[in-house]
């Protein structure tokens, strides 16, 4: 019995792990390929960015900005919609990886309770007993810290302790 659980458990994290390191790959290279597409661009939109770019020299030339750093601001400021918030870096990657997870967690809190119960049965009852408040925080916390994501789960009416031993096993996943 021991070693059908075993060995399917380390079945279950090769895929995870196969499946972790060649979907991003597959879908980088998918959006390399668009992305190449939207960079052609045609005569008329040249010379619109031409004219946009003479018109930003203008405006800044008497801060005395090296060239490259004059791109780097050209970039910045018109990379992206005025006013948008983009969360960036290991922040950024770090709360992808939770929302990955809190799906994870309510479409199969069962099966990951089924994972952790080699290590721990209590913790693997607390785990399917909580899944939906877990995809919750997952869900709506702010940071990819620990103790954000215990503070989103106390907010949430899971009990100190109870929050604390999610939190790890949410981060042991992640």
């Amino acid at each position: 019995m021991k070693k059908s659980v075993i060995k399917s458990l380390i079945v279950t994290s090769c895929m995870g792990l196969a499946l972790s390191v060649v979907s991003p790959s597959v879908l980088s290279v998918k959006a390399a390929r668009e992305e190449e597409k939207m960079l052609q661009l045609g005569k008329s939109e040249k010379r619109k960015l031409d004219k946009a770019i003479d018109s930003f020299k203008k405006e800044n030339e008497g801060l005395g900005l090296s060239d490259l750093e004059l791109a780097q601001k050209f970039v910045r400021e018109n990379s992206q919609p005025k006013n948008s918030v983009q969360s960036r870096g290991v922040v950024g990657i770090g709360l992808k990886g939770l929302r990955y997870i809190g799906y994870i967690f309510r479409i199969g809190g069962k099966g990951i309770s089924i994972l952790v119960r080699p290590l721990s049965k209590s913790k693997a009852a607390l785990v399917r007993k909580y899944s939906a408040k877990i995809a919750k925080a997952c869900e709506k916390v702010e940071k990819a810290t620990k103790s954000a994501f215990r503070a989103k789960l106390k907010e949430l009416g899971v009990p100190s302790d109870v929050a604390k031993n999610l939190t790890d096993i949410v981060f042991m996943l992640l």
